[in-house]
């Protein structure tokens, strides 16, 4: 063949495929973890010349072509072998386990050697290449200074075996101190257990009872990719290394200094026979000449692309590619190489011109990659805002929100803090409304690295506000981020006649926008993070202050209701006696607290003000509740919450335990307050350890709001819910309350 052949792989294959090849027989194999192809004549391969095929149901590690048998080792270290005599289509179950733990395995004509790994031993191991697998020899090997011994991988070891005639055996016998041993077919092989560390030992099969010894060849900075051996005037070992550097290590006594050669490119696999090596990088395939003398090394560059593995027959090299594609190539084909650019001192205008489409090309490849790696950043986003709305524990200790309530609007421009207004201006200069300042922070030492995803970096975030009452939505804002998420002060008014004074719950949401994973059109709000919190009756006590120097236009002087009483009166007067209902919620609701041994520095706690309310509130409820008067019962506090006053009084008669006593017509707001002055007194029950209340307590309060609910929906009378709450009184009077 003085022409160069490229084929189709004629089947389907599910993985890259290498080659195993039968000098004797001229027999070819193509293979890979799972496959097996023959081909009987290897200078003529055609698609017709497909005589076996083999689908194995092991993972193929490496394979052996015998004349009569093909040989494979698994990834577990099992062996398998089959005859070749058996002409079928699909060999499924013809190969049959011969050996356990073996690590490597080579061969010569109709004997096999290998490598067998027992609990504590490693023997080196003859068979008999027949159906039978027949054990010839087997020699133990000594290697206590091999550390990397227990984690080695079965099929993964380089190892390469040599018969030595007897000129070979006495050059190299004075390197393995055997002096005093003649020849008799001794068998030299080399190999690497990590692919950096080459050892080798010589194996006599006609001695009795001895142990082979490993010596150490080479340590190399590199991965050995490729062993074989040379006989030029005396053998050598060559080994490639993946950095594209030869190392030829002679052994002979005369030669003691590896040769080193450096390659154009790195090494997956090479051959060397004479002064001549073929090697490829998985990408090219070259040739070299005179490559291990002191002369210049030449170079050649064969045509063909993405070599996966190659043999050399005669004088072709056959070699298979990751395109699925056979090629039969001529060594002393000229057109088989690339030429060499030319040296002239000036070129044809045709040729740098002919690149200006392929610069192109590049530049427009480039821009595709940057859209894609743009695409893939905004994808990393995308996860792991989906992660982080899923992990509430990390973002909870990223982010923290707090509410603080005001009645007055100028109270929260004495904050001096940047202000966020979501809603219509007019609303926040409403007489009667309370202002809710919602704080947002990020926490400093994790800010940078959430940054991105709580930033404006969708241009989507949004912060949904949703104010509600027990029974109906009072109120929604929403206001978008800009720029990334710091520190926010959102304030949203809300009319007090649209509250009930006993509890608000504030809802916070942190949504953002993520694009469709099908249709990038549709769009999917994933909520970043949620906070409930819910406010109390003591966070719309009105504070006490002079309003002198607020001016409200148009300020009526009359309520709605005495207005439409003295309309009605003027209109239909001398019709009708019209006279005015009076309040017929007469009923006032008394709790009671019993107070700490120090009561008065509880109650004079100044911290617990200013962290609940603004300094307004907060320096009111301080001086009215720490007063001398108070404390020593001589006055009683009146908090007006809403259309509804609160009573305060201390009682400590000096007998029995200081209690507060809590009165208002509204039994809710009153036990709102209760509880309110319960945490003032105790701290929020930070020293308090042990604390004991009756069960009957707790069913009392649990039948009185059930009843109450009962009785707002009008299921329940009032006289009903009054017998209740005086069978409440009793048993309170009688218990420890907190």
């Amino acid at each position: 063949m003085d022409y160069i052949k490229c084929l189709k792989f004629p089947h389907e294959i599910y993985e890259n495929v290498n080659i195993a090849y039968n000098v004797f027989t001229r027999n070819v194999i193509f293979w890979n973890k799972f496959q097996i192809f023959l081909f009987e004549e290897v200078s003529d391969i055609k698609l017709s010349s497909i005589c076996q095929t083999y689908i194995t149901e092991f993972k193929i590690a490496q394979v052996i072509l015998s004349t009569n048998h093909i040989i494979c080792l698994d990834y577990c270290g099992d062996l398998y072998l089959s005859p070749l005599k058996l002409k079928l289509k699909n060999t499924e179950r013809s190969f049959q386990q011969r050996e356990k733990g073996i690590l490597c395995i080579s061969y010569n004509e109709d004997v096999s050697f290998c490598l067998q790994k027992n609990a504590h031993t490693l023997d080196f191991c003859v068979h008999k290449i027949n159906s039978e697998f027949e054990l010839v020899n087997k020699i133990p090997i000594s290697f206590k200074n091999i550390q990397c011994l227990p984690n080695i991988t079965y099929g993964e070891i380089l190892f390469c075996t040599y018969i030595l005639n007897e000129t070979e055996f006495i050059n190299i016998k004075n390197k393995f101190e055997l002096n005093n041993v003649n020849w008799s077919e001794q068998i030299f092989f080399v190999l690497s257990f990590d692919n950096l560390t080459l050892y080798a030992a010589l194996i006599c099969l006609k001695t009795p009872n001895q142990e082979a010894n490993l010596i150490k060849l080479l340590s190399c900075p590199s991965q050995i990719s490729n062993l074989s051996f040379l006989n030029n005037n005396h053998l050598c070992v060559v080994a490639g290394l993946a950095s594209g550097t030869l190392i030829k290590i002679s052994l002979s006594s005369e030669h003691k200094t590896p040769d080193i050669i450096h390659l154009n490119t790195a090494i997956s696999k090479c051959l060397s026979f004479s002064d001549t090596v073929i090697y490829t990088d998985g990408l090219t395939m070259w040739k070299t000449t005179q490559t291990y003398s002191e002369k210049y090394i030449s170079f050649k560059e064969f045509t063909v692309r993405y070599v996966k593995d190659f043999i050399k027959v005669a004088e072709t090299i056959v070699c298979v590619t990751y395109t699925k594609m056979i090629y039969l190539i001529p060594l002393e084909d000229e057109t088989c190489y690339i030429k060499p650019p030319t040296t002239d001192e000036y070129c044809l205008a045709e040729y740098p011109l002919s690149y200006t489409n392929y610069l192109y090309r590049i530049i427009e490849e480039i821009k595709k990659n940057e859209k894609i790696i743009e695409t893939i950043k905004m994808e990393e986003n995308y996860i792991t805002t989906l992660a982080l709305s899923n992990r509430k524990d990390i973002m909870d200790d990223v982010i923290h929100y707090k509410i603080i309530v005001f009645d007055n609007y100028g109270d929260i421009l004495k904050e001096e803090i940047p202000l966020s207004i979501p809603n219509n201006i007019a609303e926040y200069f409403d007489i009667d409304s309370f202002y809710f300042l919602i704080k947002i922070t990020v926490s400093c030492h994790l800010q940078q690295k959430f940054s991105d995803v709580l930033s404006n970096l969708f241009g989507n975030l949004k912060i949904h506000i949703t104010l509600l009452s027990q029974q109906k939505v009072l109120k929604t804002s929403s206001i978008k981020v800009q720029g990334q998420l710091k520190d926010l002060n959102i304030v949203v008014p809300l009319n007090a006649q649209m509250l009930n004074f006993t509890n608000i719950t504030v809802n916070i949401n942190l949504v953002t926008l993520i694009p469709g994973a099908l249709n990038e059109k549709e769009v999917l709000w994933s909520n970043l993070h949620y906070r409930t919190i819910v406010l109390n009756s003591e966070h719309f006590i009105k504070s006490e202050r002079s309003q002198n120097n607020v001016q409200h236009l148009k300020e009526p002087k009359k309520s709605i209701n005495e207005l439409i009483f003295e309309t009605a009166c003027n209109h239909h007067g001398q019709l009708f006696k019209i006279n005015e209902a009076p309040n017929m919620n007469t009923i006032k609701w008394s709790f009671y607290v019993k107070l700490p041994t120090h009561y008065e520095e509880s109650l004079s706690n100044r911290d617990y003000y200013f962290e609940n309310f603004n300094i307004s509130k907060a320096t009111y409820l301080f001086n009215e509740i720490s007063s001398k008067d108070f404390l020593k019962s001589k006055s009683i506090l009146c908090f007006s919450i809403g259309s509804d006053n609160v009573e305060i009084e201390l009682l400590n008669d000096g007998f029995s335990d200081p209690m507060v006593k809590v009165t208002s017509h509204n039994p809710q707001i009153a036990l709102n307050v209760r509880s309110f002055i319960s945490n003032l007194a105790y701290n929020m029950f930070k020293n308090c350890k042990n604390e004991f209340v009756s069960n009957d307590i707790y069913q009392s309060i649990k039948e009185l709001e059930n009843s109450f609910e009962l009785c707002t929906l009008g299921t329940v009378s009032s006289e009903e819910f009054c017998r209740i709450f005086h069978q409440y009184q009793k048993c309170i009077m009688g218990a420890i309350v907190l």
